[in-house]
């Protein structure tokens, strides 16, 4: 088989539609995560939905199953994009304050969190309790805590 010559080009123009349509499709990508953290935060991983999600996101299940195949694989991606590093973050702060005797954490804030979580707070409880139950958790969610 001959070579293509004509191929692509090395670098194609981007119109105005284009970037405008990427921009969107970042917000959109933006609200349905921001969606389904309240999603689970309100109904827990285990009842999550994608119509509801949808909903919540002002958007159709259409444009979520574009992007995700299931409630698990967006649940997933809610753990990555949202929840993960702040979790972590948190539990770095409490080490560092109770095991390593840091007196730069300041335990009210730590207090504070545990009393009042915040919703990545409480969703990563969430992932962390249900992980072993879904499959697409299970992958990343204990991956990283093995980690």
């Amino acid at each position: 088989m001959a070579p293509n010559r004509a191929g692509p080009a090395r670098y194609p123009a981007v119109s105005r539609s284009t970037r405008r349509r990427s921009e969107s499709t970042q917000k959109n990508d933006e609200r349905i995560l921001d969606a389904a953290t309240r999603e689970i935060q309100v109904v827990g991983v285990d009842r999550l939905g994608m119509t509801a999600v949808a909903r919540r996101a002002g958007l159709t299940t259409g444009a979520l199953y574009g992007r995700y195949e299931s409630g698990g694989e967006l649940a997933a991606a809610v753990w990555v994009a949202r929840v993960r590093d702040p979790h972590f973050a948190l539990l770095d702060r409490a080490i560092a304050a109770l095991v390593d005797a840091d007196e730069t954490v300041a335990l009210d804030g730590l207090l504070g969190e545990v009393a009042r979580p915040r919703k990545e707070t409480f969703v990563a409880l969430e992932f962390l309790a249900s992980a072993r139950r879904v499959d697409d958790l299970e992958e990343v969610v204990l991956a990283d805590v093995r980690q």
